[in-house]
């Protein structure tokens, strides 16, 4: 690899370099350390990780100490001595050990940079290698090639050269509708500042900016891939926002919402305060299309491909297929388990608990209340010193209040309205609640 960044960069080659990656052999670095965090004990043989540009040339030095991480790693290389633990790209039983290994370092990379939407993986097995690709709906593995052969190496040169040099963010999975804000980058020390991000909701051009680490990630491979951040909408107001694949044929979690307040106010209530209060939403577009995981894994049919990079990968119809969704709420929070004591705990429980009552007289069950889908409601400040420089300040309501979130899996009956339903809350006894207001 570091002979063909080399080859690269010779003068008289005159190649454009529209990225900066290196390859890093983790043997030499803390990335399992890392790792443990996100449940994961083992690491990939080599990452390829985002460096900032050279003052000078094409070519950057080798990354030494701790610089290697999760968060700055968009793809990875697995290396195995044996050629028949390859994966084929075949419709038989295809959960072999490197497969697997390989889709738990996919998992933790998406942990670790949320907007990725799908990971790269150069897997080789002795003079053997594949492509695979692993999004929230499964792998798929490209034809295996052999480095014996003329057309093995000229594969695996042309995939290195678009790992390393010529692939863009996107064309490596990141999310093209979301940028890092100016000043911040992938390679930034994270335990100073989180990056942050801007995006567009739909096809407009209004920009939404988040601040601070993502209040939760789906910490699985396979499925809804939900992540939720605090953001500044283009107006200014601090709000929530929540990212998740949705299946094609389930009703999207806009309309669910849209659906409770139409239920409501056709009884003239209101809403309850311990929900979370929808502001917008819909699935994200993207050059006039929605984007779906069919989409993202093209070339299909007669499209050509992308030079030696992805012409083996087909979209499979077996599943159906999945749209990445995107719900904004006219509400900040912060995640259940930071509660600052019980008596803040007991009055979010409490607030919530009865929200919840209150949707099931109304027809409407959650049906995936978790820790994870409770949050405490906050108020957020700015204040711009004499710089120009901007500080974001979150502080929790008083008194304290909750909110619950994720109604996609929820559940509304076609009358109303129904039987009374009595709530058991193991709260209720407790006379700190008694406070609450």
């Amino acid at each position: 690899m570091e002979g063909v960044e080399r080859a690269l960069a010779q003068p008289h080659l005159d190649l454009p370099r529209k990225c900066f990656r290196r390859p890093v052999l983790t043997s030499s670095h803390s990335l399992a350390k890392e790792a443990t965090s996100y449940g994961v004990e083992q690491k990939p043989d080599f990452v390829i990780v985002e460096v900032p540009p050279p003052t000078h040339g094409k070519l950057h030095k080798p990354v030494t100490g701790d610089y290697a991480t999760w968060s700055r790693c968009p793809s990875f290389i697995e290396v195995k001595a044996k050629t028949g633990d390859i994966p084929r790209n075949r419709r038989s039983n295809n959960a072999t050990g490197t497969l697997t290994q390989a889709a738990d370092y996919a998992r933790v990379i998406m942990i670790a940079r949320p907007f990725q939407l799908y990971v790269y993986g150069l897997l080789f097995c002795g003079h053997s290698f594949v492509l695979a690709l692993f999004d929230r709906r499964g792998v798929v593995v490209s034809k295996d090639y052999s480095i014996k052969s003329p057309e093995g190496w000229k594969n695996l040169i042309c995939v290195l050269v678009r790992l390393l040099w010529d692939a863009s963010p996107e064309e490596l999975g990141h999310d093209p509708t979301v940028s890092l804000v100016q000043n911040h980058s992938y390679c930034q020390d994270y335990a100073k500042q989180y990056p942050r991000f801007q995006f567009s909701m739909w096809s407009d051009t209004r920009s939404w900016t988040t601040f601070g680490p993502p209040i939760w990630t789906y910490p699985s491979l396979l499925g809804r891939g939900t992540s939720v951040w605090r953001t500044f909408a283009p107006d200014g107001r601090a709000m929530v926002v929540k990212m998740a694949w949705r299946t094609e044929n389930r009703m999207s979690e806009s309309d669910i919402y849209q659906e409770i307040a139409r239920i409501y106010n056709s009884r003239l209530d209101e809403l309850p305060r311990g929900m979370a209060q929808f502001y917008e939403g819909r699935d994200v577009m993207y050059l006039g299309e929605r984007i779906s995981v069919y989409r993202l894994r093209e070339p299909v049919g007669d499209e050509p491909a992308p030079r030696g990079f992805s012409a083996h990968l087909r979209v499979s119809q077996d599943e159906p297929n999945a749209f990445l969704h995107r719900v904004t709420f006219a509400d900040t929070g912060k995640p259940l388990w930071e509660y600052t004591d019980i008596s803040q705990l007991a009055k979010v429980l409490y607030m919530v608990i009865y929200a919840h009552q209150d949707l099931c007289e109304h027809g409407i069950i959650h049906r995936d209340i978790s820790v994870g889908n409770v949050l405490i409601r906050t108020d957020v400040s700015i204040t711009t010193n004499a710089a120009g420089e901007q500080t974001v300040t979150v502080t929790d309501r008083e008194p304290p209040e909750g909110f619950l979130t994720d109604f996609e899996l929820a559940k509304i009956a076609p009358t109303y309205p129904l039987t009374k339903v009595c709530v058991c809350s193991p709260v209720l006894w407790h006379n700190l609640v008694m406070t609450h207001s």
